[in-house]
């Protein structure tokens, strides 16, 4: 049989055993951190590209006024 090995494991101190558990709770910390960002980078993604297309309805719905009223000014001078 091989050598005793027990006697020569030394048992762990309390602090490293609460180092230990704080290294879960920073895993876990770091998993619901990263979860916030891609979950906050989505929504302002999204955000931006409502923003970018209602920018985009309000410039063509400009412009089509714009047309409609030279259209009216052509045709009322006309008649």
């Amino acid at each position: 049989m091989g050598p005793d090995r027990s006697a020569s494991r030394k048992a762990t101190p309390p602090a490293q055993l609460a180092l230990l558990g704080s290294r879960d709770v920073l895993l876990a910390t770091s998993e619901a951190v990263s979860k916030d960002i891609g979950l906050l980078a989505t929504f302002v993604g999204i955000g931006i590209i409502v923003g970018v297309i209602a920018i985009f309805i309000a410039v063509q719905i400009r412009g089509e006024r714009r047309q409609n009223q030279e259209y009216l000014e052509r045709h009322r001078h006309g008649l």
